[in-house]
């Protein structure tokens, strides 16, 4: 049947047009390009917008049009302004001016004789669509969609006539449209009666159509003090940062979050401080602190805030840069106290002359993320621009964290099941440790010391890698993610390829203007095939973030507490920035500085920010485990690989090499000047059998001049710098324990070496299936050096990372051998089982207890016996 609304030619250009209007307006808002700049043809990644920024868009046209797009539709179909407005031209009605009529459109047929019976007519609509009315969520939701999509239209119906296409019938602006209004509200308040909607909240009000009411009910936990302080429960993410932050580590620097920004002009001192202050007022997540039980948090009316004037501006210049950078070396080192009413954040400014200043701005992750610092920043613009003008400010409500609190906790509630028994699959057996090369690792427990290396993307290379990314129907992000894990592939050898992707709780909110905790880490794993190409790698990447998108709201902290029970170890990280907004401070040229970071969270974390049509990388690592120079060598792998990505998006992982080469060539010519007398000489080798670049480890092989490669030696070793070969180890003393690799003979050679040992032997003890649960060192003591086994255990633990730490170490006069020099492994000490080491003097009451931690442990770390004295890290417990 035809539609009852109909449009001429020239009304269908104009709405399509208005449609056009308003997307132009969303998208500049999001990317802050210029209308001009946005131009119907050009594809959505050329624009800059990405993953984040196209949630955005999707969300602000939920807002303004009623009804959401998948988010795969902005990557596969809707990938310019003119494919979208195309789709949401034929979806809505939005009012068209014509010459002396306004006509709409309709997506749906409503007859003329039935518009006081709207509520009848759209069940019946829904019935038809074989909608069970047994089934009242999901046609709630259905109802809710299109009952706010009738209201945007016959809102809009107010000011503009509407002309009916048989022309018998005009309905008049004011006396037609309002009785079309009142027919509205009287079927919602027959859905409402029915039970298919939800009533209208206490005070009243409704959601509007660009501000929505985040209706949320309190937690039971809450519990109000007075006036000035409420006290809400903390998150499990929160209880996890708690937990790093007191714990006797003493590196809690690496939870903080430092932004620098310079300001060149006349700086207003006073009105930044009440800028600042504004901001703290609007913002409840800065006026909270920690409670000592690691269970709550406390948040104020109010928190006193000062903004410290540092004066450099005495200095000559060459003093100056030497203090300022000795000043946030030390600044950066200083803890936040976890005492009441004292702030999880600082703001200060350096006066570097009277029109220079620099604004250093460090949080604590229990209090803000990098959301969060976005927010601050642009709030800290207009408020601050506002009060030098003298003129007023309007920002977006902004949203409280315990709404945060409480909307996690529903999430959970409502589908946390459902993500566990997601996870519980993926995760099903434990997986291998991404160890990315080191020649210290496992033998010593590395702190959170660390720097950074940054790489700049140059705009001729950046473009190229929009065009791959377009023609490969994915994002810049899925491009870069997907080259990053193919570069973790072959620095490491290993097949299963995790890496964490931080995920913002604000946006799955729709909670844009919230500050506090709200990151996940998602968890994203690959397998890598040395037959397929990097396009096929690509879209499998691409599927699995698809696959994951439902799953982003939920973080591990709060799955664990459901039942799931193996956690991933999350120590390589990917993050794309959002492009750096240009800042507009009224009278004052601002710049972002660079960041010297002193401390690093996680092993390696790559943060790439577009800058104007460059991209910045920048390489965090942990300067326990890895070196400068190493570092850089991996980052100019990884640019070299970009290269031939965007040379040939087909080609195959077997031919990806982190060496050009000519590397190759300088890499076998430097291991010949190790040739023997024979002639022959070592060649190292990775996974594909081509030479293992510094800063990786392979397989040893002889070779020579005139036969080439001989064979194996079966050991393992690491190339460092300049290409010398550092010798690990055996590969038959190689074991997995707890998804880490680790070489025993290096372990033995380290612990000789460390504690000045006449012998050390290491055995793994291993379960029915094979797998390693724990280690024995037995150990002979050298005359010089005498060491008790309970003495020499403590020293070992304080010196080794869990999963290496011996759960026995037995001291003996000799190690045991056959008559071929090999350790005679029957003829040593057998080990204790856990019982030996119960206490026999204890109560019965403390025995009681301890049985039942003990049945505790077992459950949730997975183990079949637990010694009284060891760590619960050292069974198998995650920081």
């Amino acid at each position: 049947m035809a539609n009852k609304y109909s449009a001429t030619e020239s009304a269908l250009n104009q709405h399509k047009a208005h449609v056009r209007q308003k997307l132009v307006k969303i998208i500049g808002n999001v990317t802050q390009l210029n209308e001009d700049e946005i131009e119907p043809q050009t594809h959505f990644l050329e624009l800059g917008l990405d993953s984040i920024t196209l949630s955005q868009v999707r969300h602000s046209i939920k807002d303004a049009f009623g009804f959401d797009i998948p988010m795969n539709e902005f990557f596969d179909t809707l990938t310019t302004l003119e494919l979208l407005t195309n789709h949401v031209g034929e979806r809505v009605v939005i009012p068209i001016e014509s010459t002396n009529q306004k006509v709409v459109e309709s997506p749906v047929e409503i007859p003329g004789n039935e518009i006081e019976h709207t509520a009848p007519y759209v069940l019946q609509t829904y019935e038809k669509q074989n909608l069970s009315m047994s089934a009242p969520v999901g046609l709630e939701r259905i109802l809710e969609q299109q009952l706010h999509l009738m209201s945007h239209q016959l809102e809009v119906m107010r000011d503009h006539t509407i002309a009916h296409v048989n022309t018998t019938t005009v309905y008049h602006p004011e006396e037609d449209s309002a009785k079309i209004v009142q027919a509205v509200k009287d079927s919602v308040s027959d859905l409402r009666k029915g039970a298919f909607l939800p009533d209208l909240p206490s005070n009243g009000s409704g959601p509007g159509l660009e501000k929505q009411a985040l209706a949320v009910s309190m937690p039971p936990e809450t519990e109000t003090l007075g006036a000035q302080e409420t006290v809400i429960a903390l998150t499990p993410d929160q209880k996890q940062l708690w937990f790093a932050t007191v714990s006797e580590r003493n590196d809690s620097q690496s939870l903080h979050e430092t932004a620098l920004l310079r300001f060149c002009g006349p700086l207003q001192p006073e009105a930044f401080t009440e800028a600042v202050h504004t901001i703290v007022n609007r913002h409840e997540a800065l006026r909270t602190f920690m409670n000592d039980d690691g269970e709550t948090q406390v948040i104020t009316s109010a928190m006193k805030i000062s903004v410290p004037l540092h004066d450099f501006s005495d200095y000559s210049p060459d003093e100056q840069e030497h203090h300022v950078r000795n000043w946030l070396a030390k600044d950066s080192t200083i803890p936040f106290p976890l005492i009441p009413y004292t702030p999880l954040f600082r703001v200060q400014l350096l006066k570097i002359s009277v029109v220079e200043h620099i604004g250093v701005f460090t949080f604590h992750h229990l209090i803000a993320d990098g959301w969060s610092m976005g927010v601050f920043m642009r709030e800290l613009e207009h408020i601050y621009s506002a009060l030098v003008r003298n003129e007023a400010v309007t920002l977006p409500d902004p949203v409280s964290f315990r709404n945060y609190a409480v909307w996690q906790h529903d999430q959970l509630r409502s589908g946390g099941e459902e993500a566990v028994t997601f996870w519980s699959a993926v995760l099903k057996r434990s997986l291998p440790v991404l160890d990315l090369p080191s020649p210290v690792r496992g033998l010593q427990m590395p702190s959170s010391q660390g720097s950074r290396h940054t790489l700049v993307l140059e705009a001729p290379l950046v473009q190229r890698l929009r065009n791959v990314s377009i023609k490969l129907g994915n994002s810049l992000f899925i491009t870069l993610l997907s080259a990053f894990q193919l570069f973790l592939h072959r620095l490491t050898g290993q097949k299963e390829v995790m890496v964490s992707v931080p995920t913002a709780g604000q946006a799955q909110m729709d909670a844009f203007s919230l500050i506090g905790n709200c990151v996940n880490m998602l968890p994203v794993i690959s397998e890598v095939c040395s037959d397929v190409s990097f396009n096929s790698f690509a879209q499998t990447v691409k599927h699995r973030m698809n696959e994951l998108e439902a799953y982003q709201k939920y973080s591990f902290a709060g799955l664990a507490p459901l039942g799931l029970k193996y956690l991933p170890v999350m120590n390589v990280v990917f993050n794309m920035d959002r492009p750096i907004p240009r800042f507009y401070f009224h009278q004052l040229d601002v710049e972002v500085l660079e960041n010297e970071i002193s401390f690093s969270k996680y092993e390696l974390f790559l943060n790439v920010t577009e800058i104007q049509k460059q991209l910045r990388l920048d390489f965090d690592y942990n300067t326990d485990i890895f070196q400068e120079n190493i570092v850089k060598t991996w980052s100019e792998y990884f640019l070299h690989l970009l290269h031939l990505i965007v040379e040939n998006e087909e080609i195959r992982v077997s031919s990806i090499s982190l060496l050009d080469v000519v590397g190759q060539e300088r890499l076998r010519a430097t291991w010949t000047d190790y040739v023997d007398s024979n002639g022959i000489y070592p060649c190292v080798l990775d996974a594909y059998k081509q030479p293992a670049p510094v800063g990786t480890a392979g397989e040893v092989y002889q070779a020579s001049a005139v036969n080439g490669i001989l064979g194996t030696t079966r050991e393992w070793a690491y190339v460092e710098g300049g290409a010398k070969l550092l010798h690990i180890g055996h590969l038959d003393r190689s074991i997995c324990i707890r998804g880490h690799q680790v070489n025993l003979e290096q372990l033995e050679k380290h612990l000789l070496q460390t504690f000045q040992l006449s012998d050390c032997l290491i055995t793994p003890q291993t379960n029915e299936a094979g797998e390693v649960l724990h280690l024995t060192a037995y150990v002979v003591a050298a005359a010089s050096k005498p060491w008790e086994e309970s003495e020499l255990k403590q020293a070992v633990n304080r010196l080794l990372p869990d999963y290496t730490r011996p759960r026995w170490c037995i001291k003996m006069d000799r190690i045991p051998l056959l008559a071929n020099g090999e350790p005679d492994l029957q003829a040593l000490l057998e080990v204790g089982d856990a019982s030996v080491n119960a206490a026999k003097d204890v109560g019965s009451e403390v025995h009681a207890a301890e049985e039942k931690l003990t049945t505790i442990w077992k459950d949730v770390l997975n183990v079949s016996e637990v010694n009284r004295h060891e760590s619960f890290f050292q069974l198998g417990g995650i920081h």
